[in-house]
């Protein structure tokens, strides 16, 4: 049997491990797999699988939920306090995102059985997926739950025009129809970016930083950055090397006060970012090194 072709964003994107994964060992991961070739085109189909951690390895791995086939993009997943998984995928090209029968451009809500939750936003319409929990989102890289249960999704723009947005049950984030970014030729995506109905990021980058993981820090080694958010960034404004970890201080309504930018001397694409069990914070780089940093107080 011949070798898959490579793709662009196939294979494995993210791992989450279950609340419960002391007893159950459960651990979760987003793929993208092979879908039909159509023409030139490699599709992939978005895919939510678990497995469970024995004797050092995965075993019992079975397929949960899997979309339909279509581009392929970044997908990340994380669990909420109520034990549902939220799960990114991405529609940077296209009009998917704005599209409500299909799964791409949108962040999806799942239980960890993936079935489709009672309370879901669209659930019950026969022209909506079920799983949709927002849409209009571009190309999804980073996700996280604050610890008041809120979650929180980064998103790239295309040239300029990056986001953090915090979701809500049915939102609209605008792709490809409004913008903060314009088209790689510098032309306007739109004449404005905002519109009625559509909801507004709580950060914007312009130029584009590239976010990658994002997490809100919540730990007692750096009491000076409880509730900061972090985003890792890849490169800033289009230039190679430039990635670095930024700090940004919200209000008590996720409104930004001040970034800080930290890391940068490093010239490392910084591609996640989690805080440890020690409260320290640990950064994964996507470069010559693909290096894990800890940064701990000094």
């Amino acid at each position: 049997m011949p070798a898959p072709t490579p793709y662009r964003n196939g294979g494995l994107h993210d791992l989450a491990l279950h609340p419960d994964f002391d007893n159950n060992h459960w651990l979760y991961f987003s793929f993208n797999q092979p879908g039909p070739k159509i023409g030139d085109n490699q599709t992939s189909i978005p895919t939510l699988m678990r497995g469970r951690w024995e004797n050092g390895r995965v075993e019992d791995v079975e397929e949960l939920f899997a979309g339909e086939p279509g581009g392929t993009s970044g997908m990340r997943i994380a669990f909420a306090h109520d034990g549902t998984v939220y799960m990114t995928t991405g529609a940077p090209f296209g009009t998917e995102a704005q599209e409500l029968d299909n799964v791409f451009g949108k962040v999806l809500r799942l239980n960890d059985d993936g079935s489709i939750p009672a309370d879901n936003p669209f659930l019950g319409r026969d022209d909506v997926h079920p799983a949709i929990f927002s849409y209009g989102h571009r190309d999804q890289l980073g996700l996280t739950v604050h610890p008041s249960g809120t979650v929180f999704a980064a998103e790239h723009g295309p040239n300029g025009g990056d986001e953090v947005n915090l979701l809500v049950p049915g939102g609209n984030y605008g792709w490809p129809d409004t913008s903060y970014g314009r088209n790689y030729d510098g032309s306007k995506i739109s004449e404005l970016p905002v519109e009625r109905g559509i909801e507004q990021p709580q950060v914007v980058w312009i130029p584009s930083i590239g976010p990658s993981g994002i997490m809100f820090y919540d730990g007692d080694a750096f009491p000076a950055w409880k509730g900061n958010l972090f985003v890792g960034s890849v490169r800033y404004g289009q230039i190679n090397r430039t990635g670095s970890l930024e700090r940004v201080v919200l209000n008590e309504n996720y409104e930004e006060l001040r970034r800080e930018k930290l890391l940068g001397q490093l010239h490392q694409r910084i591609r996640d970012v989690i805080q440890g069990p020690d409260d320290n914070l640990y950064v994964l780089t996507d470069g010559d090194e693909f290096a894990v940093l800890r940064i701990a107080p000094n």
